[in-house]
């Protein structure tokens, strides 16, 4: 029996046959506004409220401050988990130190982990996001530092919450369309993409679905993601 990570969204940990096999690197992608922080933020909540599992929450670009405000006024409020959740700020590092882009964030980031794993327990980690710290650590061969990267995590034996922006499938080079590979794509143990789908001429509605999951089965399908206060929660989308 695999030991299971649940995602504490109502319906989705069934999709996923129980939940995501710990240990796992997993990619959370998708546009601007698809709630990629806070579905992600609420999945590491609720294993620290719930299943008493130690988080550590990684940012690279929104200030702690920030973040613990808005998702203490959705309804995930920091004072129920300290000791369980900590948020690391590397974005307000970042503006007081102004070191430049280069190995050294990547360097760091691999010692604050290590330190805090010193401390204390690290069940989950979460990096908001890996086009933060691409774009600060300067990857030159960016599927080698990224598998580097990744095998690095799964040896720390951390279930790991990998946020990044989802690009476009197809890019112009000159005069032709050329597909756009994304190497932690096909690295990554597991995949939730979030889009915006229009189900109208007026509305639109998130949906999220389980890309890839190595070594578990688990429903393709997209489902409509629900946001109420304090939870996520996923339905069968129906319509286009």
């Amino acid at each position: 029996m695999k030991d299971l990570l649940r995602t504490h969204i109502d319906c989705f940990d069934d999709a996923l046959g129980g939940g995501i096999p710990k240990g796992s690197v997993v990619l959370v992608m998708g546009e601007p506004g698809t709630m990629k922080t806070s579905l992600t933020y609420s999945m590491m909540y609720n294993c620290a409220a719930q299943d008493d599992l130690d988080g550590l929450y990684i940012t690279l670009e929104q200030r702690k401050d920030s973040l613990e405000s808005q998702m203490d006024a959705m309804g995930f409020s920091y004072e129920d988990v300290i000791g369980r959740l900590s948020v690391m700020d590397m974005a307000g590092y970042r503006k007081r130190t102004q070191v430049a882009s280069g190995g050294y964030w990547l360097d760091y980031l691999k010692k604050c982990v290590a330190t805090r794993k010193e401390v204390g327990n690290v069940d989950i980690l979460a990096i908001d996001s890996l086009d933060s710290l691409e774009a600060l650590s300067d990857f030159t061969d960016r599927r080698i530092v990224i598998y580097s990267l990744f095998e690095w995590l799964r040896d720390c034996d951390f279930t790991t919450f990998m946020i990044c922006e989802e690009g476009p499938d197809f890019l112009f080079e000159g005069y032709e369309m050329v597909p756009q590979k994304n190497e932690a794509e096909y690295l990554a143990d597991a995949i939730f993409s979030l889009k915006m789908q229009s189900i109208s001429d007026f509305d639109v509605q998130r949906r999220l679905r389980c890309v890839k999951m190595r070594g578990q089965g688990h429903d393709t399908s997209y489902f409509a993601l629900i946001f109420e206060p304090g939870e996520f929660k996923v339905a069968k989308a129906m319509s286009a």
